[in-house]
């Protein structure tokens, strides 16, 4: 819309309010414009909404207001404005929740997630209730609110990065500890295995042992509830990486395409680089090596904040497999090896 149009709707609408003159304040003045521009905004029409939420600040500034119109500047793609009114806005009223969304947004569309991060931080957290809505929620076909959607992926990114590549777990003797193999964006079927099996718990623990995504068409909301369940009990349900939490299989296999359809390539984006930092093992997702002689210490000291390699013990823990016969063969996957019942027991 030009500029030339835009100018003349804003005066329309001012004229129009003048003339009904249901006013007395300027205060009063302010919300009557603020309601005009919530329409026009609901409309899609941002430049008109933007420009009346300017007359209605300068007529009577508040939180809400200068929040408003940077959800009006984020839509326009202008960040930086966008970002100013946050500031705006929180400075004006602590309390005021969306004034920390929006800067959060702001930031997170100009590359700064340690500052979104800390945003979101401020007015989300995960608990038991919040995982049961959102099953439900998934189970009902609707999505996570990005802005929920990406501070728990970077919470979830910030937590793995300092796990370390070999996770070790003590299980009480007597206690049920469960470990659940490739999910592939079955979430009905992971839905299933907790109705069944229970749902996580700190009595209820689980390790779900890689390959969470691809294949399946609810790759995202198997993500994402497991995710959650890892930052609602850290040392009570343990993910490993498996060979498709790595680009190149989420390319081929889905998880990058649903993640773009349903978020952002932004997103997407974030998943490869969180899924660098997965654990390796708690239980080796893939099998055991090429060669003798790998100690628990050479898989501690294993580098794995990288796209998986083509040969190597990372490379091992993640595409090798059992086979039947003694000895060592090459994989039919073309990475990894095969491996008999004899190197298993040395």
């Amino acid at each position: 819309m030009s500029a030339t149009i835009t100018d003349d709707i804003v005066k329309t609408v001012l004229d129009t309010i003048e003339e009904n003159k249901k006013y007395e304040t300027d205060e009063e003045k302010s919300h009557l414009i603020k309601c005009e521009a919530n329409q026009f905004f609901k409309d899609q029409v941002y430049d008109v909404a933007a420009d009346l939420y300017s007359i209605a600040i300068e007529l009577h500034p508040t939180a809400m207001l200068y929040g408003n119109r940077a959800q009006a500047y984020l839509k326009k793609e202008l960040y930086g404005a966008a970002l100013e009114d946050a500031d705006n806005a929180i400075s004006m009223d602590p309390s005021y929740v969306k004034g920390f969304y929006r800067r959060a947004t702001a930031n997170m569309a100009l590359g700064r997630f340690r500052k979104a991060l800390a945003d979101y931080q401020a007015v989300f957290k995960i608990t038991r209730e919040f995982m049961m809505d959102l099953i439900q929620k998934f189970k009902d076909q609707k999505k996570l609110h990005k802005k929920y959607a990406f501070k728990m992926l970077l919470d979830f990114y910030n937590y793995v990065k300092e796990l370390p590549t070999m996770v070790e777990i003590t299980v009480a003797a007597g206690k049920k500890f469960t470990i659940c193999g490739d999910i592939h964006g079955q979430f009905y079927d992971l839905c299933n295995i907790f109705e069944i099996n229970g749902f996580p718990s700190e009595t209820n623990p689980y390790l779900f042992n890689g390959d969470f995504v691809d294949r399946g068409s609810f790759s995202v909301e198997t993500i994402f509830t497991m995710m959650g369940f890892k930052l609602l009990y850290p040392n009570h349900f343990f993910m490993s990486r498996g060979n498709h939490e790595s680009d190149v299989m989420n390319k081929m296999y889905g998880f990058e395409g649903e993640v773009k359809a349903k978020y952002t390539q932004q997103m997407s984006d974030m998943f490869t680089e969180t899924f660098c930092w997965l654990p390796l093992c708690h239980v080796c997702h893939g099998g055991l090596f090429k060669e003798d002689g790998v100690t628990l210490e050479d898989i501690r000291k294993t580098d794995r904040n990288r796209q998986p390699p083509d040969e190597g013990i990372m490379c091992d823990l993640l595409w090798s497999d059992p086979q039947p016969i003694n000895g060592r063969s090459p994989s039919k996957r073309g990475v990894g090896c095969q491996f008999g019942p004899d190197v298993t027991s040395k």
